[in-house]
């Protein structure tokens, strides 16, 4: 039941702690955005990830 109040962090909540982690360097540069751009691709493929675990989970549930 403990392992019920342990949240596992969403995809969201892991791309806006990754934002805040990238703003907070406070750099400007090329290499800053081309940064972004991989954190966006790792952003998109963490969701989908957590979004074919869901899928699976449920399906083993049923």
């Amino acid at each position: 039941m403990s392992k019920q109040n342990q949240k596992t962090p969403t995809p969201n909540t892991i791309a806006r702690q990754m934002y805040r982690d990238y703003i907070d360097t406070g750099a400007q540069t090329e290499e800053d955005f081309l940064r972004l751009g991989y954190l966006r691709d790792q952003i998109a493929n963490a969701k989908d990830a957590f979004a074919q675990l869901m899928r699976s989970e449920s399906a083993m549930a049923a």
